[in-house]
């Protein structure tokens, strides 16, 4: 009896041994199997395969593309080929003693966006661009001149408001594309202007500034100086400001008020140099420079020099300025500081014609 008591508690011991691995808190917490799921690396695999075939299918739509574009007959030298599919010509009248304005790819980006359009270039001296010139009232080149087949393209509905329309043609309005380096027709007026130089100096720099801008105070304490030592009474700086906020305003006001007693320079160099645009930091600049106090303090309150302000903000606008600093070198319009080879390859150009 004792030894069938003691076969059964072993039997018993044996069962609760095997039972003891499976766990109720197993089923709470599943096990996730491989197969499954993926693992981080795996994710990372698959999402690597996918960007390689996404980008072999947009080489193959290129290549395919290009396949498919009209191939220039070097014979030809380089008179364009129209395309069967052309609905439109862009004429991109230029100026070949601008050196900077075929800086750009603006006719490949417009071929892009109308696919269905032939692109030729003429230079601004020809019969063809002058009449151009004229009767279409272009203010700057390269200028881009679309006949009236470019209304009937696909994409022209949402970039009309990028174009003058003048006759039969329409014409791309310079403040569509404000960074792109062009030649003005017509220079900005400097009456009144502060001016560092000679007057009858060849070239002629007009600085759109702002005292706040960081780009400008750059262009001031260092370009401006190194300029004049290379070149002298051959260069003529005419300064217009183009504030952004009442602070600057204020300090704008203030360096013309400066410009009406014949320091200006003086004031805007120490005024640049040091950052200063509050109120009591310009009148001690005043002070300084030995402007005149009451005739400083009667200015910087009046309201002349305020219209003048929003006059130079209205031809600021005209001339596709919306940035701070743009120079004008001889109308050719730069938008920041180029370098300093840039700077000296136009100013060289320009002396040279």
């Amino acid at each position: 009896m004792a030894k069938k008591k003691a076969a059964k508690k072993k039997a018993k011991k044996k069962a609760s041994v095997k039972k003891k691995p499976v766990k109720k808190e197993a089923a709470e917490r599943p096990i996730i199997v491989p197969k499954k799921g993926l693992t981080q690396k795996q994710a990372y695999a698959i999402a690597a395969f996918i960007l390689v075939v996404v980008a072999g299918l947009v080489w193959y739509a290129y290549t395919a593309q290009l396949e498919q574009a009209p191939v220039a007959d070097p014979v030809l030298s380089g008179v364009p080929i129209v395309p069967d599919t052309a609905l439109a010509t862009l004429t991109v009248i230029n100026d070949e003693s601008c050196s900077v304005c075929s800086m750009n790819n603006v006719p490949d980006v417009m071929q892009m966006v109308f696919s269905e359009i032939d692109v030729r270039e003429i230079e601004s001296s020809t019969e063809e661009a002058q009449l151009l010139i004229a009767s279409l009232g272009v203010k700057a080149l390269p200028a881009y001149v679309f006949s009236a087949g470019i209304a009937d393209t696909e994409n022209f509905t949402v970039s009309q408001q990028a174009m003058r329309k003048s006759g039969d043609y329409y014409v791309m309005d310079e403040r569509a594309i404000p960074d792109i380096p062009v030649r003005y027709l017509e220079s900005q007026p400097t009456i009144g202007e502060p001016m560092l130089g000679s007057e009858l100096a060849a070239v002629v720099i007009v600085e759109y500034s702002n005292p706040a801008c960081g780009a400008c105070r750059l262009f001031t304490t260092e370009t401006k100086p190194m300029l004049l030592d290379a070149y002298g009474d051959s260069i003529l700086f005419v300064y217009k400001s183009l504030p952004l906020n009442d602070l600057v305003l204020n300090a704008t006001i203030a360096g013309d008020c400066a410009n009406d007693q014949g320091l200006f320079w003086e004031f805007n160099d120490i005024m640049y140099d040091r950052g200063a645009l509050a109120a009591d930091q310009l009148l001690a600049i005043a002070e300084e420079v030995g402007l005149d106090a009451e005739e400083y303090a009667n200015c910087t309150a009046g309201q002349k020099h305020l219209d003048e302000v929003m006059g130079d903000q209205a031809e600021a606008m005209d001339y596709a300025v919306v940035a701070t600093p743009t120079l004008f070198i001889n109308g050719i319009k730069l938008t920041g500081i180029p370098g300093d080879d840039t700077l000296k390859e136009i100013i060289d150009a320009e002396l040279a014609e």
